[in-house]
């Protein structure tokens, strides 16, 4: 997909995140046993249907972990992410937080 502003090209899915062993192994376990792989909520697959396999999800989730960035937050600090380039999402943490989401209009790509 390339980038709506920029024109950069950009790799842009799910295919770690919403794939069945992104799951606790426990929990996966559970789910396929009373659901079935083809029924699960969420899961990815390759275009002609068929499964990907554990390993390239770990390769996936293997090139976002050398890729990943942590920064300290400190109070009164926002964070402003464009879906389109970057994966986001947060490491554990103890406390309480306040979260406030503002969303965009969704955008459909001329071609879609």
């Amino acid at each position: 997909r390339a980038h709506h502003l920029t024109g950069e090209a950009l790799w842009f899915n799910h295919i770690g995140m919403f794939s069945e062993f992104a799951l606790a192994p426990d929990i996966r376990k559970a789910m396929t046993e009373q659901l079935g792989h083809e029924n699960l909520p969420l899961n990815t697959f390759y275009g002609d249907g068929s499964p990907i396999s554990e390993e390239v999800i770990a390769h996936i989730f293997d090139c976002w972990e050398k890729e990943k960035v942590i920064f300290p937050w400190e109070e009164g600090d926002i964070a402003l992410y464009d879906n389109n380039r970057i994966a986001h999402g947060r490491q554990p943490y103890e406390g309480e937080r306040l979260i406030l989401v503002g969303m965009a209009e969704p955008w459909t790509p001329p071609s879609a």
